[in-house]
This record gives structure tokens, sequence and C-alpha cells, in this order.
């Protein structure tokens, strides 16, 4: 990660990416029981309140557009969801757009929409996010949805990701960009991606996006490098950490 990047992260993602994935697992495993013992609209009452004026959520209003690229829903359960607190800022008005390419995580986040009364406010599209539109591999574990990964992303071997409880599935893929032109959608105000390696492939499905004169924010997950010099090029200027990685602002012309 490029050293111009202030690292000024949240103290628990700190000791996540210095933990061996196992140990954070047991570690957290306690409070996740707590919290997802706790009634659904409580802990999103106490998220918000945690939220709201940070980055990326300040950025958006009711009325807002916003894609969420990467919904896992066993976060749904512990009030860590991205995609939760952005349908109840954008609501009144405004759209979220998920992009997600496992077909239960989908289900899960309409059916959150639903029984909270944003479903009129939310477009689930059951596809990953890519630059082209076509059909790849991911490797997926249902004890772990959060940790999906493209196979071709992933450093370990096949055999090693079997043994860990993954397995390998096809998945459709297409680009943010063709997903506004399909459903005559505006330039969103934020684009959230947190997609475990594949930030930087998905941002070249965003052309035309990016391209437009218009108020934009960008927010990538700290799970790739040379973010900085990326958003750099694409006329990008970091403002920010944020709870998942970097906040990306469309530079003034």
């Amino acid at each position: 990660m490029s050293a111009a990047i202030k690292n000024d992260r949240d103290l628990i993602l700190k000791t996540k990416l210095l933990l061996p994935e196992r140990l954070w697992r047991m570690m957290t495993k306690p409070a996740a029981a707590i919290l997802r013992a706790m009634p659904e609209s409580t802990l999103y009452k106490w998220g918000m309140g945690a939220r709201k004026q940070r980055k990326p959520y300040s950025l958006i209003k009711p009325g807002d557009v916003v894609f969420q690229i990467g919904a896992p829903a066993d976060l749904l359960a512990v009030g860590r969801s991205r995609s939760a607190y952005f349908m109840h800022i954008v609501s009144g008005g405004g759209k979220l757009v998920i992009m997600e390419p496992d077909s239960d995580n989908c289900d899960q986040m309409r059916a959150f929409a639903k029984r909270n009364g944003f479903a009129d406010h939310v477009l689930v599209i059951n596809a990953g996010g890519w630059s082209e539109e076509k059909t790849l591999k991911f490797y997926e574990s249902k004890e772990h949805p959060a940790s999906a990964v493209l196979s071709e992303l992933s450093e370990a071997t096949p055999e090693e990701m079997k043994r860990r409880g993954y397995r390998e599935i096809p998945v459709p893929v297409t680009t943010v960009d063709k997903v506004l032109a399909e459903h005559n959608l505006p330039v969103p105000k934020l684009v959230s991606i947190t997609t475990n390696g594949a930030e930087l492939e998905i941002l070249k499905g965003m052309k035309d996006m990016l391209a437009a004169d218009a108020e934009t924010y960008i927010s990538l997950a700290i799970t790739g490098d040379r973010y900085r010099e990326t958003m750099d090029d694409l006329g990008f200027a970091y403002i920010t950490d944020d709870d998942r990685g970097f906040t990306f602002r469309k530079a003034q012309r």
C-alpha cells in the first residue's frame, strides 16, 4: 500500500490485520454471538449513531444513488453490513444498488430490505463486479461468506482452498457502467467496493461513470496495492481512511 496514505484506521481493523485469521476468528466469536442475539433494529440504531458523522457514510444523504459491490450476508447479523447502513441513509427517494455474486447473500439482502421497509429503494443484482461481462470462478465458503475470492486472485492453491472448506463455483460478473445503463440510473454519489482483491479490476468497468461531470466518491477496501496511484490517474484524490479501507473524491476540474 502506498506510504503516502496515512494509516489512521480503527483499532479493531488494525488488530485484525496483525493477527492470523484463525486467531482473529477465535477472539471475535464470543462478541459475534452477543451481537447476533440483539434485536436487529437496536443493533443498527446503535451502529448508525457511531457512523453517521464518519466517512463514507456522512458523504451521502436521502435521495442519493449508492453502489455497494460485495455484500456478504454474515455481516448483517452482527451490525457490520455497509449495505444495511446505506439502505437506512438513502431511503426516501434514493437507491442502493447491491452487486453480489453469491445468490444466498442476495436473498438475505433482499429479505433484510423488505422487513425493514427499504425494498423500494434497493436493487440487488446477483453478479459480481468486474471489467467486462463474463463468467468467472470464485472460491466460496458457506461458513465464511465474507471471505469469498476470485480463484485467479487467490494466493493459495486449489488444494489448500479445498482443505480450508472452500469450493470453486462459476459466477456471472458485469460492469458498473452496464448496470447504470441497463437500469437508467444517474451517476452514483458513492461507489463502495469491498471484494477481496478485485477492486482495481472493477474500476476498469466504470470508465463512463468516472468520466462523468458529477460529485462522486469511491471507497476501496484494503485488499490490494497501488490504490493511491491508480486513483490519482483516474482523477480522484484521497480524502480519508474509513472503516474498510480508503475513500477518494473526484478532483475538482
